[in-house]
């Protein structure tokens, strides 16, 4: 139980660029989380797959509704960790992996019989890919 507010602007009167404002307090509940969303990028990543695997491969003793509920329940933390992990401010990370992949390019203008750089830059592009789809 927490304080909610809920305020209502009245109307301002002819001549005066003020209105007056009634707020009410009362007691309420919020809600604990936010609903589960299961987002279309995840995949594409690859940790995905494993991730269910993981988890759906874990022993759960019930009847088949609870089994998969609770399988459920738990690969939603593991996706949840997952967003977090990899989604968070994607719109940085999509303009961080787009710079690395141009500064190894620079650099294979300078050094162009450089393997290690070479094999990097397909890896870089589906990174940038990657980052730009999920944005």
């Amino acid at each position: 139980m927490g304080w909610l507010s809920r305020a209502n602007f009245l109307p301002s009167e002819m001549n005066s660029d003020h209105s007056t404002v009634e707020v009410t307090l009362f007691r309420g509940r919020r809600s604990a989380s936010k609903p589960f969303k299961f987002h279309n990028m995840w995949i594409r990543h690859p940790k995905f797959l494993q991730l269910v695997e993981e988890e759906w491969i874990d022993r759960i003793y019930g009847n088949d509704h609870f089994r998969f509920a609770k399988k459920l329940k738990e690969l939603q933390k593991h996706l949840k960790q997952l967003n977090k992990d990899e989604f968070d401010d994607i719109s940085y990370k999509a303009e961080d992996s787009k710079r690395e992949l141009e500064e190894v390019q620079m650099q294979l203008d300078v050094e162009p019989l450089n393997m290690e750089m070479r094999e990097q830059v397909p890896i870089l592009r589906k990174k940038v890919l990657f980052h730009a789809e999920a944005e």
